[in-house]
């Protein structure tokens, strides 16, 4: 009969006729695997925005806000290089999904300043958090599938390296893209630069709705009389919270990206090592909430082969997330 790997799950199962799809996978153990791992995402994400806020002075804000050129202030926000996984380190054959393959500590002292130092150590815990649940996600597919799962296979690694290069500089431009904006914004609507500056400073690496948000909040509590002082205890509170919501997000996405990301990268060790039988499809799964949103409504059941392309209404994808926030799953089933 033919069978499914379960995303999140640890058991390769019969299919039923008429049996649902959704009901064969594990949700809540998923959610557990995952849970696991977005606290120290969430942290690391948290750091980073820290240590690219940390080292620029309220001056370069200031005359920022005051000329309305932001360049001298984006200077300061680049994407650092991360250093390679050295493979060596790396046993062969994994006893524990926690074990770290990130970098070294004497590689991320090589940077240039104390800041990236922080953004790399940052980035590298998110790395190791993403190795480590992609995994556990790869090694539970390829039980199911009658094979084995190592870090050292051709995807693994060179999927952990290209992901969280790709996250940091997400991070990176998005930030840049909020601060120019919010430059520009409050060049036109003047006021005091120097106190501008100290109410933008807190709020580097929030994206540019949630910069927006804040502005906006502040032109109310001045509007409503409340004074400096108040406003100052407001804002920052208000912008903490919202860069806790990004760094949540940022966590809650990533962790279904390695989730599937290990999954996928078992189902190709599996058709390399002959294991998945010709005619192999993998089944997108939307979560059953009732939340779930036209895009992966429309990708629910929709079947392609290992390697090939999921078409959604926002274009091709490989595996989920289809966006941010997104819960769906991946099964394989051959026929």
């Amino acid at each position: 009969m033919p069978f499914v790997c379960c995303h999140g799950h640890h058991e390769t199962t019969t299919v039923r006729k008429g049996e649902s799809r959704r009901d064969r996978i594990d949700w809540k153990a998923a959610d557990r695997q995952r849970a696991k791992q977005e606290g120290p995402i969430r942290r690391a994400s948290m750091r980073i925005f820290e240590a690219m806020a940390d080292p620029i002075p309220l001056d370069v804000i200031a005359d920022a806000i005051r000329s309305g050129q932001a360049d001298a202030l984006l200077q300061y926000i680049n994407a650092p290089e991360l250093p390679p996984i050295d493979l060596e380190k790396v046993p062969a054959k994994m006893r524990k999904a926690a074990t770290p393959v990130t970098a070294t500590g004497v590689a991320i002292t090589s940077a240039a300043t104390r800041a990236e130092q922080k953004e790399i150590a940052a980035a590298l815990q998110i790395r190791t958090a993403l190795q480590s649940l992609a995994w556990a996600s790869g090694e539970s597919a390829s039980a199911g599938l009658g094979g084995s799962f190592t870090l050292a296979n051709p995807y693994t690694v060179p999927w952990l390296e290209q992901r969280t290069a790709e996250l940091v500089v997400e991070i990176t431009t998005t930030t840049r893209e909020a601060i120019r904006e919010t430059v520009a914004q409050l060049y036109l609507e003047g006021g005091s630069p120097q106190r501008l500056a100290r109410r933008v400073k807190p709020l580097i690496g929030l994206r540019s709705d949630q910069m927006r948000a804040v502005l906006r909040r502040g032109e109310e509590l001045t509007v409503a009389g409340v004074s400096q002082a108040a406003q100052t205890r407001a804002l920052d509170a208000y912008g903490r919270k919202l860069l806790r919501q990004r760094a949540e997000l940022i966590a809650r996405t990533e962790t279904v990206f390695a989730q599937a990301a290990g999954q996928n990268q078992a189902f190709q060790l599996a058709v390399d090592q002959g294991l998945v039988l010709a005619g192999s499809v993998r089944v997108w799964v939307a979560d059953p909430g009732e939340r779930t949103c036209p895009i992966c409504l429309d990708l629910d059941g929709q079947e392609q082969p290992i390697g090939g392309m999921f078409e959604s209404l926002i274009g091709p994808l490989e595996m989920p997330p289809a966006h941010p926030n997104c819960r769906c799953a991946i099964v394989l089933e051959t026929r």
